[in-house]
This record gives structure tokens, sequence and C-alpha cells, in this order.
């Protein structure tokens, strides 16, 4: 295979496949427990993953974790850590009701596929919905709007949007938005012990001339272990 344009390509994919954004993990769990994200579905109680971070999706990598919810709607919804409601969303596609929560240390925490608001923020957005006569709302507040504590109750779990059962999608995305692995923050809830195994690696040509084994397009291998 040639074309260094081909081998930037592998080198940046690799990096954004691989270098995702991480937290020290020892610092994490030597705060305060009131200083800890908490975990946004019964907390304290053992749960799994619908979705993890990273997967690939049709058009793009899943940011976030996908919380299984039992396969019910109207569980409640807690805020991972004190903060203010910077934004909401109501839509029939993507999120569909979405709550974003902006934190003290800088990161927002998203809230995803949600069934209805709670408290004042519910009463305000169904004004608004009202007043600007439209279903599909887009609002950002300031930080004396909605504040919140950690724990909270936020919102009703869900299936609204682009969602195929009840769940919640839950992010942490940093200052610049950019997606964090919600698993860095140390949620015991989650236990995953098995070790990811590559299956396929797929390639494709970057420009006219690129080429992998003389040939040009894209192109799937299986991973073998050598050795």
């Amino acid at each position: 295979m040639k074309s260094s344009s081909l081998l930037a390509w592998c080198l940046l994919a690799g990096g954004a496949l691989m270098a995702q954004p991480s937290v020290n993990r020892d610092s994490a769990t030597a705060v305060l427990s009131e200083d800890r994200y908490l975990f946004p579905v019964n907390p304290g109680i053992s749960n799994a993953l619908a979705g993890t971070m990273g997967e690939l999706r049709n058009t793009h990598f899943h940011s976030g974790i996908d919380i299984r919810t039992d396969n019910r709607i109207g569980l409640p919804i807690l805020a991972a850590q004190r903060g203010y409601i910077s934004r909401i969303a109501k839509s029939a596609f993507s999120y569909g009701n979405v709550i974003f929560v902006t934190h003290p240390d800088g990161n927002t925490t998203l809230y995803a596929h949600l069934h209805e608001f709670k408290g004042e923020l519910a009463r305000y957005v169904r004004n608004e919905q009202y007043r600007r006569k439209t279903f599909e709302i887009d609002l950002h507040f300031s930080p004396e709007q909605f504040p919140v504590r950690r724990g909270d109750t936020l919102a009703l779990s869900g299936n609204t949007g682009s969602s195929n059962g009840p769940h919640l999608h839950f992010d942490v995305r940093d200052k610049n938005f950019d997606a964090l692995n919600p698993l860095k923050y140390g949620f015991d809830e989650i236990s995953d012990h098995l070790t990811p195994v590559v299956q396929k690696i797929s390639l494709r040509t970057m420009d006219i001339n690129a080429r992998i084994n003389n040939r040009f397009g894209r192109f799937e291998f299986y991973a073998y272990k050598s050795g």
C-alpha cells in the first residue's frame, strides 16, 4: 500500500478512536463523594449499558453512553453534579427531549430521550411552547435561572427522539463541548471486565494517487493474532 495521504489518514483515524480524553482516576476517587459525579439512574444499584462510548453508528461514532432503564419510561433522572441547566431542547428527532447541565468544573452533562421535564423547568418550557406556538423548541439559560444540586431530579426517563427503546443517553462534554468518556468518572454501577476484541480493520484510499495493495477504494481486512 502506498501514499503518504493514506498513512496520515490511518494515523488520524487511530488517534480519534483511541485517544479519548481521560480523567485521572486516582484524583477522581480521592475527592469527597459530593464532588464525584453521581450515576444519573438509580445510583448505587448495579446497571448495564445499551450503548457504549465510541460505537460505530451509520453516520458517526457514538458519544456518551446509553444507560438501561429496564425498558421502562418514567424513572427519575438525577443531576450528576451541581451546576445549572444551561440548555434544553424538545424535538421529534435526534435527542428528543434533552437537558444540558453545566458544572463548576467546566464540563456539561447531557441527558437525552427524556419523557418529560420536572418542576419549574417543565412549566417554563410549556409556557414557551404556547407562546411561540411550536412543539420543537431550543432554549438557553443563564446560571441564575435554573440552578441544580447534585442528585436533583431533572426529568423522567423516556423514549423520545431517535430512540429505539426506553433508555437514557448520557454525555459528558468538556468546556469546548468535546465528548469525554463518562465511564472515566468512576461509575461503579457499571461493571465491565470484558476486553474488546478486534475483528476487522477498514482502510480507505484518501486521494486519486493512493492505493491499497495496488487497488483504489475501501477495503476490509480480518484481524488475526500472530505468535
